[in-house]
């Protein structure tokens, strides 16, 4: 399987809905926070996202992840989406990553559109560790706090 088969979407799957039209993301230092859902799952079964609040007491979250839709047995990528994510946070492992203002964080979403979804198993694992080292080559975090949420997502396997 070709890294372009595995970027692509298959045709009988609907996109989600992105609702960014509706609920921009604001330009405001937000906290930016890593979502480990099902965690009673073995590693590669979980979705790992890295997700920031639009607005405080709101459900809406921008949201960049990859995932297993229905079926298919390969993790693809819709992009960065704006999606009412709350009760997927509540339900989850969450890991603080840090603040960061609306520059900072479209510098995430950029850098995540250049990150390659694998085909291993721990595809959303693997991705979210990739996202976190060019987010640090790109100054967004330290080299140190890359290495403290990668040893902490490893406690949480």
């Amino acid at each position: 399987m070709t890294h372009e088969t595995i970027n692509t979407v298959p045709q009988n799957v609907v996109r989600p809905t992105d609702v960014c039209h509706i609920f921009p993301d604001p330009d405001a230092t937000l906290d930016v926070v890593l979502v480990i859902e099902n965690t009673k799952l073995p590693a590669e079964k979980r979705t790992w996202s890295i997700v920031w609040r639009i607005e405080e007491g709101q459900p809406e979250y921008r949201v960049i992840q990859v995932v297993r839709e229905g079926p298919h047995a390969t993790w693809f990528k819709w992009g960065v989406r704006t999606t009412a994510y709350q009760s997927c946070v509540q339900k989850a492992a969450v890991i603080n990553v840090g603040t960061f203002s609306l520059v900072q964080r479209k510098l995430w979403e950029d850098i995540s559109d250049n990150v390659s979804v694998r085909p291993d198993c721990n595809g959303s694992l693997v991705f979210v560790e990739e996202l976190l080292r060019k987010a640090a080559d790109a100054g967004l975090l330290s080299g140190e706090r890359v290495a403290f949420l990668v040893n902490k997502i490893k406690d949480e396997l």
